[in-house]
């Protein structure tokens, strides 16, 4: 069974060397990226070839979840990219399900892609790929069973595009393990207090 590292190898892809002090939290163990989007919306394009029936719901309610008044995911119709770039910068917030080249010998669950503007904190552009030969559980409602929990890994996958890194916290949101058949489907106190030190408070 995966991790989530598994679920969440979050690969920062740094275009320029920053040299960024980290902000002591005392009273919670969220870990920040080093980089967070200085636009309120960005737009999110989803592929749907290879993706479980269901999927397109499960993604923009996922992003829901993180959304509050002072950021919000949203989401483009869908469409696939002929040839999507996962390491260079391409313009487009992209979603997709296909071969996940990391972590255990490209067993991963999902892997991120978040890129910054060079020289600066401001984060351009996020991509995410779920593992598409994953046994998927791709509804808001119900249980997994043995399967992976499509909405719980697309929140942790959403929270590095947020800004966020994993947290030393268990059984949060941005907890680096979940294993198949476990759900982690609503924001704990330790999400929400990231999410909210880097876009501000509701």
């Amino acid at each position: 069974m995966g991790k989530v590292c598994t679920i969440g190898r979050h690969c920062n892809i740094v275009i320029a060397f920053l040299a960024l002090i980290a902000t002591y939290e005392p009273a919670w163990s969220f870990e920040k990226s080093g980089m967070f989007w200085h636009i309120k919306s960005p737009e999110f394009v989803v592929c749907l070839d290879s993706a479980p029936t269901g999927a397109m719901d499960v993604l923009k309610e996922a992003g829901k979840k993180w959304s509050y008044s002072k950021f919000e995911f949203k989401f483009a119709a869908p469409r696939c990219l002929r040839d999507p770039s996962w390491r260079q910068p391409d313009g487009t917030n992209y979603i997709a399900f296909g071969e996940v080249e990391g972590g255990d010998r490209g067993n991963d669950t999902a892997e991120s892609f978040s890129r910054n503007e060079p020289a600066t904190d401001k984060m351009i552009e996020c991509d995410i790929r779920f593992n598409k030969n994953r046994d998927w559980y791709s509804s808001i409602t119900g249980s997994p069973g043995s399967k992976n929990d499509l909405l719980s890994v697309a929140m942790h996958e959403f929270g590095h595009c947020l800004g966020l890194d994993h947290s030393a916290v268990a059984d949060v949101v941005m907890s680096d393990v979940l294993q198949a058949g476990k759900m982690r489907r609503s924001l704990t106190g330790d999400d929400i207090n990231g999410r909210n030190s880097l876009y501000g408070a509701p």
